[in-house]
């Protein structure tokens, strides 16, 4: 993941230009009855079969969660490799949030995925997904949805968030980007103090509670 999440400028004013074609999305409610979930996962699948990818959409699993864990990710895609099953899932609060506009590019985004897993079996965040991502007019990271107090990013820009002192957390050290094979480091995003292993991690959060911020 990159350390700057957000969706690329192309990636907003392309969805802008579908906008304009009258698909506004199901209502953004709080909570969505089995329709309103329906209703995504149908406007979902019609975006996706006028992306230009070689995917079958209908053969991908539709999910929409409304489970407050995820909420931190807009959607993701998974595959099972003993069946070829592809599925992608959809958070709702980010739809709510962001309209089907924003939200549009996490489809396509998706559907990215799907497709490398259904090509090679495998999927990431390296130069063929980059090109796979400015094909289909999207974000190259999928923006998190909600953040946490702390920032995990390694060397080669991936990123996520976490609330809590995990073992990550604490042992940064103990733990790589398998990804990019890369090492990782811990911010606090409050107050921008960083560490990459346990000693880092003890000296860092002393100093944090001693400031007005707080840990």
């Amino acid at each position: 993941m990159m350390r700057q999440m957000q969706l690329d400028d192309y990636a907003t004013s392309t969805c802008s230009s579908r906008e304009k074609q009258g698909h506004q999305g199901p209502p953004r409610v709080d909570d969505p009855t089995e329709e309103h979930k329906q209703q995504l996962i149908e406007q979902a699948q019609v975006h996706a079969r006028t992306v230009d990818l070689d995917i079958d959409v209908d053969v991908i699993e539709w999910e929409v969660s409304t489970n407050a864990q995820r909420t931190r990710r807009a959607g993701d895609c998974r595959y099972k490799p003993q069946t070829d099953q592809l599925t992608i899932t959809l958070t709702w609060a980010a739809y709510v949030a962001w309209g089907w506009e924003k939200f549009s590019a996490v489809v396509r985004h998706e559907l990215a995925h799907a497709y490398q897993y259904s090509k090679t079996g495998q999927s990431g965040h390296g130069w063929a997904f980059k090109r796979l991502a400015q094909q289909v007019d999207t974000h190259i990271r999928c923006e998190l949805f909600t953040t946490g107090r702390l920032l995990v990013y390694c060397d080669e820009g991936c990123e996520d968030h976490r609330n809590k002192a995990s073992k990550l957390v604490k042992h940064p050290e103990t733990a790589y980007c398998r990804t990019h094979d890369a090492s990782f480091t811990i911010e606090h995003v409050a107050t921008g103090r960083t560490w990459t292993d346990y000693d880092g991690y003890k000296q860092q959060r002393e100093a944090i509670e001693r400031s007005d911020t707080g840990w």
